[in-house]
């Protein structure tokens, strides 16, 4: 006998086996028996995407994994987040100081892929942190102990597009001046943000 790997994850499969004759002068002891074929087949787990970006304002981006080949039983897959530049918190800070420490919110799922499942997503909050900041970005991992299951992309990237802005103007400038006068011009920031990074503005005359 041989058995075709059919590249198909499904389990350990029975293979019965029987014995039969018509000759009365045979007995036939064991008539039957059982072959255990055990599946070596493995199946592809891949994120949809290797790089998500969107704004802050958003809320949140919805990061995918798809199973790429044939299942006939039920595999899982364990998703987690880790932040590269990124903050990430298990809860939401209530309004407060505490905003400012944390860019989203951490995610720890399990796909459960089947037969007809074989796209699974989940969404990665941002949280409104009120500062100004460059772009970051957080680290989302797949991983799973099923030896059948071949996870293709470890690893994808989220950036965080910094939607805050802020408000920068002329202040205390003379609006009518003599001839020969050196005139003092000075601008200020008119938020009230936390700073995490520069904001460069340019002065010219017209």
């Amino acid at each position: 006998l041989t058995t075709i790997n059919n590249n198909i994850v499904e389990g350990t499969k029975d293979l019965s086996l029987a014995l039969t004759s018509s000759d009365l002068a045979v007995v036939l002891s064991p008539s039957s028996a059982v072959v255990k074929i055990t599946d070596i087949s493995t199946i592809r787990v891949a994120f949809e995407y290797l790089n998500y970006t969107a704004s802050e304002s958003l809320g949140g981006v919805s990061v995918c994994a798809v199973v790429l080949g044939k299942l006939q039983r039920p595999v899982t897959v364990l998703l987690n987040t880790s932040g590269i530049t990124a903050t990430q918190t298990n809860s939401a800070p209530q309004q407060g100081g505490l905003q400012f420490l944390y860019d989203y919110l951490a995610e720890n799922a399990t796909f459960v892929f089947n037969e007809t499942t074989t796209k699974l997503c989940v969404p990665i909050t941002f949280l409104e942190d009120y500062a100004y900041e460059a772009n970051e970005t957080l680290r989302v991992s797949l991983s799973s102990s099923d030896p059948s299951v071949e996870i293709t992309t470890p690893t994808a990237e989220v950036t965080i597009e910094d939607s805050t802005e802020i408000g920068i103007g002329f202040v205390n400038l003379p609006h009518v001046v003599r001839e020969n006068v050196m005139i003092q011009v000075c601008t200020e920031l008119k938020d009230t943000v936390n700073f995490q990074t520069t904001a460069a503005v340019n002065f010219s005359t017209v």
